[in-house]
């Protein structure tokens, strides 16, 4: 071996030992260990934005898992901010975790108590909805540890808490329906994963979850072995969101994506050496060629190249979720729950809700709304739902106030001068208001569309024709749709 081999051996060892320990410093916008983000001042009414038809199973929730874990150190602590934070932030669902102790909740994350009690939730959130009355928060109540030196039940504690808080106005959800609307649920509490009434603490009566007019499918998994296991543990995320895009709309689905007993929580989150937000990534000790990928960890990054070697660093499940979600165009995620969610991950949840797949029928011709190749649009498509056969898929994008955009298949559907309904292909939304549309929620649970342009209604009441044509001043059966969801 000659003095050149001799100096690239070393300094390739020098690489490989530097690459196995930490990969440098990174920042996604998926994960905060800060106590505030930066997000935008609407996110504390981002419901608002979203049409009150759509019901529990098709709305895209943020939430946050151990939501007031705030202390208790590494191996403990899953967020760092606040719980009036999280809401204002955009956080509408809240894991609660609480001991029944002197006939009072406690906020207990394991056996470290959160300083904090059950008022202090139940106070901050009676105060958000006060604020944002187009909101809702799902409450997942969960008993930590048994009891201590107390006369009452947990669900006895828990029936004095909602009487307690409903003569203050706190409203809570008690609709028979399992899969409500979100109007039904705007301004209201709606309990999760219930429990029973009192003199027992069988679950069985409070929640949801135990409503048999509604299923839910869950991805819960948290428990890792070692670091090692960070990729396994993605990837049961991943598949969880894909099934939540592809699936039943009437189901709930509901992602957790925190882990923890041979990781700390802000690792699995973050992939990072250490807790910091802009913390370094921690490295994996596997290096690759710079034109391959790591069998073991094909989903993680390789950074910090030289020579032609890379190491594998880790990456955190709220990062690689924020990425999934964005570039591979989901339209629905279900509820997401998570350790330490920064601004990226909270908004590219709530983001789902302004962009809905769905197909139109109208309730006088009783068919669905059907885009023809010629651009011809008109309600004429078989009167049971059969996407494979005729176009009647259709892409809402919900821009403000109640303006909305309408796309089938890259075609962009607008109002012609003669009152016309038709499409036109374009890359981007042609920036002209004819391709606005009004959306109107009716009290039957339908919706009518204006045009942007001449403000009248979209109607299509004329057997024989069955063209779609912007044409009345009121809203008839013929200018009413229900919605499909896909």
């Amino acid at each position: 071996m000659n003095i050149i081999q001799t100096l690239r051996v070393g300094i390739t060892s020098l690489v490989l030992a530097f690459c196995a320990l930490n990969a440098s410093a990174h920042y996604n916008d998926g994960y905060s260990h800060n106590e505030e983000i930066r997000v935008s001042e609407s996110n504390a009414y981002w419901m608002k934005r979203v049409p009150g038809f759509l019901r529990l199973s098709e709305l895209s929730i943020p939430g946050t898992h151990d939501t007031m874990a705030l202390s208790g150190g590494d191996a403990v602590k899953a967020q760092t901010m606040s719980l009036k934070t999280q809401l204002e932030s955009g956080i509408r669902y809240l894991d609660i975790r609480v001991k029944n102790q002197f006939d009072s909740f406690l906020v207990y994350h394991g056996a470290f108590y959160q300083k904090a009690n059950f008022d202090d939730v139940l106070t901050e959130v009676m105060n958000f909805l006060n604020n944002n009355p187009s909101e809702t928060v799902l409450l997942k109540l969960k008993k930590e540890g048994s009891s201590f030196n107390s006369t009452l039940t947990f669900a006895e504690v828990y029936e004095n808490y909602r009487d307690e808080y409903e003569a203050k106005g706190l409203v809570f959800y008690t609709g028979s329906n399992g899969n409500p609307s979100l109007d039904e649920m705007r301004g209201k509490v709606v309990l999760l994963d219930g429990f029973s009434g009192s003199g027992s603490d069988e679950v069985t009566e409070y929640g949801i979850k135990n409503n048999n007019t509604v299923n839910f499918e869950i991805e819960s998994s948290w428990d890792l072995d070692s670091n090692w296991e960070l990729h396994s543990h993605w990837r049961k995320k991943r598949n969880h969101l894909i099934e939540a895009n592809n699936g039943d709309r009437n189901k709930i689905y509901l992602n957790t994506l925190n882990g923890a007993n041979g990781s700390f929580p802000y690792f699995v989150a973050s992939g990072h050496s250490s807790p910091g937000t802009s913390a370094s990534r921690l490295a994996t000790g596997a290096v690759v060629k710079k034109s391959e990928t790591s069998d073991d960890y094909p989903d993680f990054p390789k950074v910090d190249c030289a020579l032609g070697l890379c190491t594998v660093a880790f990456e955190g499940v709220n990062v690689l979720v924020t990425s999934y979600i964005k570039n591979n165009n989901l339209t629905h995620v279900g509820i997401v729950v998570a350790d330490f969610p920064g601004a990226g991950l909270i908004n590219a949840v709530i983001n789902r809700n302004y962009r809905l797949k769905m197909s139109l029928k109208n309730k006088a011709l009783n068919k669905f709304v059907r885009v023809f190749d010629n651009n011809d649009i008109r309600a004429s498509g078989s009167n049971s739902y059969n996407g494979s056969t005729y176009t009647a898929k259709l892409e809402m994008n919900i821009l403000h106030n109640g303006v909305v955009t309408l796309k089938s298949d890259g075609k962009w559907i607008g109002v012609s001068p003669d009152g016309s309904v038709t499409s036109m292909w374009s890359s981007s939304l042609p920036l002209l208001p004819n391709f606005l549309f009004s959306l109107v929620e009716n009290d039957d649970g339908t919706i009518s569309l204006k045009s942007g342009t001449s403000n009248k209604y979209i109607v299509a009441n004329s057997a024989t024709d069955k063209y779609l044509k912007a044409t009345q001043s009121y809203i008839d059966n013929g200018s009413k749709f229900s919605v499909k969801m896909r």
